[in-house]
């Protein structure tokens, strides 16, 4: 009885604990804080405003921390939020977020501001810290664009706003922005062809035109960097130092453009090349104007980064905000590796019929080729897609086709990353084919290597070579037999014959394809041979419970027999729509089932069928 009640007690105590944690994983705190600096009337949603935008730079995930209510009392503020999990990992953000919203106290920070050149080019200033207990403090600087070859006396202002705090601002006399630049264009860069500022105007010029189409599907992205990267492919040092910082930002503008370029014709062939180009664009001023063999180097934009390493790296290789692993196995340095994300489609259906991009490209490169290359990368997934049908690629050359994944195969497929095992360098991507719609039919799967359109022409050729064979059958003086003999002159058999003609041939693919069956190479191979393995069975099928119809029927009701061959045409009909349903559907959404949630994906040897 005893050791009964005390479990009883251990039950409730422990059930007891658990409500507590749950009823206080969201907490109320108070926060305090010295706002004498401030005047009254302090507007609380501007300062919600600041701590989202805080919490969001920090990856804080959404509604961690909910800001009630803030009073303004005797030159506090008084802060009532209701927060999930540790506070202390939150008040720095809840202190930083006054001053962004209010300004700082009694002068200003040393900071760096943006000060527009054109609408969509900044140069970037540093001013000191400034104290002050005016309404105003004015300082003088220079604005200098290097592409340029321009700079200009600017003012900044430090200045009280509506709540007693201060920010810098610029002030009225700024002679910073070039309204003649306003409009950008590659025809104004190339009047100065031939000159030596060429390369400096063609990359802000270029820069400048693809983030003023951002909004607009530009498919002439590829001959533009083209036409950039052999013009300026070996500029002078002077000219790449001064636009160090442009020629990264080329990459950040065409991967800006990219984002709806979607519609444009053969997308990943074009996505493909224009990667390429971009690599090189970055890569090849690097290798001209750094010491790769001597040293290490990094180089980032807001959207790429790229290394050079002259010797192994210490364990695995973190790029692009952890979107790619790389774990070089066998590999010759130097090495280039570079990376950048490619924007991809939440709403894919509108590219079925091509691939698409699951993350994006990163660049594995040699300066001294290795015999046995190998390298393992890891994709990180995005959560918005469709696990399945994945193929790692790796080209050079800017082609897609079915070359480019026998250098990659998938080994490994996680809720989270898909890892890649590659034997070539080069552009190494993970490619996904959407999943089929309702109405929209798979007409060409680039990854499965043989095109929907190939076997439609297979299926017509061999009912064609069956069909023939079977009038050639018939038409022989030599095959008159059937007419007499076995058979008694009984026509009402001839149907019969003609069917077991097809149906033999029917049986031979089925035995083909049920050998190949047996032993596949991967799991992969099932998605083309499985459904064409169901609909030949299905067709057979058919084409039995027709014979078994003709021999009842035939003898009482001749009709059938005068629309044989109408009947034979709906059965083959019948047998090819069997193909398709069994590939586009329920093929497909058993291997998205079964194999996009596995965390290892390789060889079996099962059989598909």
């Amino acid at each position: 009885m005893a050791f009964a009640m005390t479990v009883l007690f251990l039950i409730f105590r422990l059930s007891f604990l658990e409500s507590q944690s749950i009823e206080f994983s969201t907490r109320t705190f108070i926060e305090v804080l010295d706002c004498s600096t401030y005047l009254p009337g302090l507007n609380e949603d501007l300062y919600r405003e600041a701590l989202k935008q805080l919490l969001e730079n920090n990856n804080v995930k959404e509604g961690s921390v909910f800001v009630e209510a803030m009073h303004f009392v005797e030159g506090r503020c008084v802060i009532k939020m209701r927060v999930k999990g540790d506070y202390i990992d939150y008040r720095e953000s809840v202190v930083r977020a006054l001053t962004i919203a209010y300004g700082e106290s009694w002068g200003c920070r040393m900071t760096t501001v943006n000060v527009p050149v054109t609408s969509f080019y900044s140069a970037k200033i540093t001013v000191p810290d400034i104290s002050s207990m005016g309404l105003s403090d004015r300082l003088f600087r220079k604005c200098k664009v290097p592409i340029l070859q321009w700079q200009a006396s600017i003012e900044v202002v430090c200045k009280m706003n509506d709540y007693g705090g201060y920010l810098w601002e610029l002030g009225e006399h700024s002679r910073c922005f070039i309204p003649e630049f306003e409009k950008p264009s590659l025809e104004k860069a190339e009047l100065l062809k031939g000159s030596p500022f060429y390369c400096q105007f063609r990359i802000f010029m270029t820069v400048g035109t693809f983030l003023s189409q951002q909004s607009e599907t530009n498919c002439n992205l590829l001959p533009t960097l083209k036409d950039f990267h052999d013009k300026c492919k070996n500029p002078e040092r002077w000219v790449y130092e001064s636009a160090y910082r442009e020629w990264f930002s080329i990459t950040d503008a065409t991967l800006t453009a990219l984002e709806f370029s979607g519609g444009c014709p053969n997308y990943p062939v074009y996505v493909t090349r224009v990667a390429k180009t971009l690599f090189q664009i970055m890569v090849d001023p690097v290798l001209s104007y750094f010491d790769v063999y001597a040293e290490t180097t990094y180089h980032r934009s807001q959207k790429a980064e790229l290394y050079t390493f002259n010797e192994a790296p210490e364990g695995e290789l973190h790029l692009c905000e952890k979107s790619y692993t790389v774990y070089p196995i066998s590999v010759s340095y130097p090495l280039i590796v570079a990376c950048f994300d490619v924007p991809v489609e939440e709403e894919v259906e509108r590219l079925s019929l091509f691939p698409f991009l699951s993350v994006g490209f990163i660049l594995v490169q040699e300066l001294k080729p290795s015999k046995n290359f190998q390298i393992y990368v890891r994709f990180g997934i995005p959560d918005f897609h469709q696990r399945g049908q994945y193929n790692c690629s790796s080209s050079w050359d800017g082609k897609h086709s079915w070359s480019m994944f026998h250098s990659c195969k998938v080994i490994q497929v996680h809720r989270d990353y898909v890892t890649c095992k590659c034997y070539k360098p080069g552009l190494l991507a993970l490619w996904q084919y959407p999943p089929p719609r309702k109405r929209n039919v798979l007409i060409h799967n680039d990854l499965n290597g043989i095109s929907m359109t190939a076997l439609i022409y297979l299926d017509i050729v061999a009912h064609a070579i069956g069909l023939l064979w079977q009038l050639l059958f018939r038409l022989s003086p030599e095959n008159r037999w059937l007419d007499f003999g076995l058979f008694l002159n009984d026509m009402s058999l001839i149907p019969i014959i003609d069917m077991d003609i097809q149906r033999t041939i029917i049986n031979t693919l089925i035995l083909m394809v049920h050998r190949y069956n047996i032993n596949p190479a991967n799991e992969e191979q099932c998605q083309l041979s499985g459904p064409v393995w169901n609909a030949l069975v299905l067709t057979a099928t058919y084409m039995d419970i027709f014979i078994v119809l003709v021999m009842i029927t035939a003898p009482r009701d001749e009709r059938l027999l005068d629309r044989f061959w109408q009947f034979v045409l709906m059965l083959h009909i019948a047998g090819f729509l069997t193909f398709l349903w069994f590939y586009n559907s329920t093929t497909l959404n058993y291997y998205n089932i079964n194999f996009s949630n596995r965390t290892s994906t390789t060889s079996t040897g099962r059989p598909c069928v």
